[in-house]
């Protein structure tokens, strides 16, 4: 089937693309291709070069419209030595970075994201920050103000105070005495008040940076890369 049509190799196609992420050896899957269960060590090639080029016009297109989200993580792969010398006699590993790039959902609009100026005109992070527009410094006991609200339900219990009050019985009759687990079914679920709807998000992967974000420097690298390949920062 495989042979005879183009539109029947996709099993192949994925166990190809599997052993070349597993380092599997060359003559491997070509012995492998020679049965049928994978396709050749050039087709593979040739499939990463494609998905790698729509990848990249992807991301850019994704960037551009600056409603994308970046998230990057530090990775490291071991290099094995066919011929161990003396001098290289352990594996080394490489350090490299990963990155994810995905839209921003339920409706944001770049006109959400007016406040970022006005934002780092009065933060305390920027240098070049006037003194007089400077806002006095938050601790996390403004946290417990941020979203103040009065007793609305019959009970007298705000909204914090009534999910409160649900974790501690749903607490008490999982982990709690034996005798409070009869109530399990009873208690139900918390009581919504502003849900965020599920959104399948595309996520849309980016290419591997050789860069160590261990370091500043390194996650300073990281970020103007990623806006390079997002197409939008300096090239």
């Amino acid at each position: 089937m495989q042979s005879s049509s183009v539109q029947t190799n996709a099993l192949e196609s994925i166990v190809g693309i599997f052993l070349h992420s597993c380092g599997t050896p060359e003559k491997v899957i070509e012995a492998l291709a020679y049965l049928g269960t994978t396709i050749s060590v050039n087709m593979i090639h040739h499939v990463i070069t494609s998905l790698s080029a729509r990848s990249a016009i992807a991301i850019q297109e994704l960037g551009q419209t600056l409603l994308a989200s970046y998230a990057y993580d530090n990775f490291y792969v071991e290099l094995k030595v066919s011929a161990p010398t003396v001098e290289r006699s352990t594996d080394t590993p490489k350090h490299l970075t990963s990155a994810l790039v995905f839209p921003l959902q339920h409706g944001v609009t770049p006109n959400d994201m007016k406040y970022l100026d006005q934002l780092w005109k009065t933060s305390w992070l920027n240098p070049k920050a006037n003194p007089l527009d400077l806002q006095e410094e938050k601790t996390w006991k403004d946290l417990l103000t941020l979203y103040s609200e009065e007793p609305h339900h019959a009970s007298g219990l705000t909204h914090h105070d009534q999910f409160n009050a649900w974790k501690f019985l749903y607490d008490l009759c999982h982990y709690g005495p034996t005798y409070f687990a009869q109530f399990q079914t009873a208690l139900g679920d918390p009581e919504v008040i502003e849900q965020i709807p599920i959104i399948k998000t595309k996520i849309i992967p980016a290419c591997t940076m050789e860069f160590m974000n261990l370091t500043v420097s390194g996650n300073i690298s990281t970020i103007k890369n990623l806006t390079e390949q997002g197409g939008w920062g300096s090239c």
